[in-house]
């Protein structure tokens, strides 16, 4: 495994301190908001089939993409979509998420890097020749240059709850 530095040190520019600012500005619009009660609606079985296929014909546009604009996108944009994923349910509204907004060049350079050194790894030893085989066929591989042109990476970490060994 490679040596990075800037995986292992801490960030000395105020970047942390920022993204905490902006966390705890953004929680304390989200603890102002008031809570809804859920009244569920009840539809008629022509109704319910109407959104139903509605539903699904919306779904059914939805795409992979693996081809990305490097048109800009208002910031705001980036903090609604991340706001409206916070919005997932999870188990004991644990949440178990956290967000990370990538823009700079060379950030996003040094996570494509990390990113291909484990993809190149699932293609070459943890997936079968079979898989590689079939996948060829759509022209991927674990080459994701989309990761630099993109305006921003939105990167996603698992939060793990649980009791250690410990009793903690």
């Amino acid at each position: 495994t490679l040596f990075r530095s800037w995986v292992d040190d801490d960030l000395k520019d105020g970047t942390e301190f920022n993204i905490q600012q902006q966390a705890s500005k953004q929680l304390d619009e989200e603890i102002t908001a008031q809570h809804i009660p859920y009244s569920p609606k009840h539809y008629s079985e022509e109704e319910m089939m109407r959104r139903a296929k509605k539903f699904y014909e919306l779904m059914n546009k939805r795409r992979s993409v693996r081809f990305f604009s490097d048109e800009p996108v208002p910031r705001e944009v980036i903090d609604y979509v991340i706001r409206t994923a916070g919005t997932s349910p999870s188990g004991a509204h644990t949440e178990p998420w956290t967000f990370v907004v990538v823009q700079e060049p060379e950030m996003k350079r040094q996570v494509r890097e990390i990113i291909e050194e484990e993809e190149e790894i699932n293609y070459k030893k943890r997936m079968g020749q079979t898989w590689v085989q079939d996948i060829e066929k759509m022209r991927t591989n674990w080459t994701k240059e989309y990761l630099e042109i993109a305006p921003y990476l939105i990167l996603i970490f698992k939060q793990v709850y649980g009791n250690l060994p410990s009793g903690k």
